[in-house]
């Protein structure tokens, strides 16, 4: 499938090694799928060789950790908080805390309590796992164009920027891991598109502003044939930018004489089709789009069709800040095989969903070969960045097997959240930000909150809205005023839904104002469909948009 892409006559050699390293380590990626045990073992040997003789492995006593039973039996399972105080001491200046390899900067991400976590990168961490698991994945992505011939303007990479770091946890800079500043050499990820003028951008750049000049117009003469991200909502906010300048792209291509005729052809499909641009009328050799496409993900497949008609799509690894747990090698729709070489990865089989409970720390777990087709795990992952053991409350269903390696599909996560494109709301970060807004409406830090809670809607893009018992005691109090402090406070509490938000993949949270004793109206409604009544309890957040129909169908709103 390779050998037309890498044509020596048709590709600078620069591309043609860059291809070829693409293609060896996704050969290498399914061969460790084929035969993944000693693989296993030799990623266990390298993330106890990197914490043995640190502060957390003398406190945990590895050095006389033999296998992987001895280092389960030393090592309980972990939340975050129970790393916060290593992180600290890394923040402090510390070296030798968490990884012989010293931390050169903080992924940082939000919890599920919304407060920020600072996840250790080292070198050794990017350049032995991060750095070869993007080669292999991005092998895939040009295998799946086939016959295609690949440049370096041939790709939109939309999964991560270079921008400068700008905010720093002690003397340590921290970044979002889309945000990295640089890279640190060939085995680490760097493709040949690493100095374009699109890839680099400035932290403070509006994701419309950045689509529209350097994505749409910039590149709107060159041969684009595949695009990846990470989430599917840049993908649908690209599309969406690019149809709300389709007149301002067309008069600016008019404005240079080397892109006029550019300029001509789409205007004439815009007449012709009486709709506004599509990527594939821009590129019209566009053929592969890559994002997540499962969980919460999967709501996007319809739009994504509709936006990139007859464009493939090839699902991105599962990949957390904390580290990878899936890479694709094959064209299954939403899932990939568990990487093994990527850290060690146990599981835990999930009954309830639904169940937010931290796990035991002395709970039993299984490895790879352990589990069981049909079923549904939670995830406790150790990497070599010093994290070992976390509870990461990611559930993976087994959907098959890849050789002798699971195929994984990612269900979402254990206990009350909601997330479309990853900022992970929390019921407590719903109470936080409404509580914060009603103190300064009302200029008063005493209150009394009325009943309210926030639903998740799907649209395009997706939000959320938040219904509130409107007392007359408010009617001088403007709704709008209100949406605009509680959108205020959750951009201020979880710095993911604020992300989400600056980069158009959420609209703004929607108020709306309902009867006084609402729900209870709606607990007796839901007893009366036959809801045991141990079973009717209020929720801040819910898990879908079953409350609203049931708000409409009680008049319930106050229709203002």
């Amino acid at each position: 499938m390779y050998k037309s892409s890498i044509e020596q006559n048709k590709v600078s050699p620069y591309t043609t090694s860059f291809l070829s390293k693409n293609k060896n380590y996704l050969d290498l990626q399914r061969k460790i799928c084929a035969n993944p045990e000693q693989t296993f073992f030799n990623t266990f040997v390298d993330i106890l060789a990197q914490s043995r003789s640190t502060l957390f492995g003398k406190d945990h006593k590895l050095s006389s950790c033999r296998n992987i039973n001895d280092f389960r039996r030393a090592v309980p399972i972990r939340q975050y908080t129970d790393f916060e105080h290593y992180i600290n001491q890394i923040i402090d200046g510390y070296n030798g805390v968490l990884t012989e390899s010293a931390p050169l900067a903080f992924y940082q991400t939000s919890g599920t309590s919304g407060k920020a976590k600072y996840i250790p990168v080292t070198r050794h961490w990017r350049e032995k796992y991060r750095g070869p698991a993007l080669y292999a994945q991005w092998g895939l992505y040009f295998e799946g164009l086939k016959n295609v011939t690949i440049s370096r303007n041939s790709v939109l990479d939309l999964s991560w920027k270079r921008c400068q770091a700008r905010l720093y946890a002690g003397a340590i800079p921290r970044y979002s891991i889309t945000q990295r500043p640089a890279s640190l050499g060939n085995s680490d990820w760097m493709p040949p598109w690493y100095d374009e003028e699109w890839f680099v951008s400035d932290n403070d750049e509006k994701f419309k502003e950045v689509a529209k000049q350097k994505y749409l117009l910039n590149l709107s003469d060159s041969d684009v044939k595949i695009i990846v991200s990470v989430n599917p909502s840049r993908l649908t906010a690209l599309a969406e930018v690019l149809a709300d300048n389709t007149e301002w792209i067309i008069s600016k291509l008019y404005e240079r004489p080397s892109t006029r005729s550019k300029a001509k052809l789409l205007n004439n499909i815009v007449q012709s089709t009486q709709h506004p641009l599509r990527p594939n009328n821009l590129w019209p050799n566009l053929s592969l789009i890559s994002c997540w496409n499962s969980a919460s993900a999967r709501f996007y497949q319809p739009w994504l069709q509709e936006l990139y008609p007859e464009v493939n799509l090839i699902p991105f690894s599962t990949t957390s800040t904390e580290g990878i747990v899936t890479i694709p090698v094959d064209y299954h729709s939403s899932a990939g095989p568990l990487a093994v070489n990527q850290g060690i990865h146990e599981f835990i089989e999930v009954k309830d969903m639904s169940d937010s409970s931290a796990v035991c720390p002395s709970s039993e777990t299984l490895l790879y070969k352990e589990l069981e087709m049909g079923k549904t795990y939670r995830l406790v992952m150790s990497q070599a960045n010093g994290l070992c053991r976390l509870d990461m409350a990611d559930a993976y269903k087994v959907i098959g097997w890849v050789g002798k390696s699971p195929r994984l599909e990612f269900v979402g996560r254990v206990g009350f959240h909601s997330s479309f494109t990853g900022e992970k709301l929390s019921e407590d970060n719903i109470y936080s930000a409404v509580t914060t807004a009603f103190q300064r409406t009302l200029n008063t830090e005493t209150i009394i909150l009325p009943m309210f809670t926030c639903v998740p809607v799907w649209d395009r893009p997706p939000g959320y809205t938040l219904a509130v018992e409107w007392s007359d005691s408010y009617k001088d109090y403007s709704i709008e005023k209100f949406s605009f402090l509680v959108e205020k406070a959750m951009q201020e509490i979880n710095c993911e839904y604020a992300h989400k938000r600056h980069t158009c993949r959420l609209r703004k949270i929607k108020v709306l104002p309902i009867k006084e004793k609402s729900f209870n109206k709606i607990a007796d409604e839901l007893s009366r469909q036959g809801t045991s009544i141990s079973q009717v309890k209020h929720h801040w957040l819910q898990k879908d948009g079953n409350i609203l129909s049931l708000v409409q169908q009680l008049d319930l709103g106050l229709g203002w």
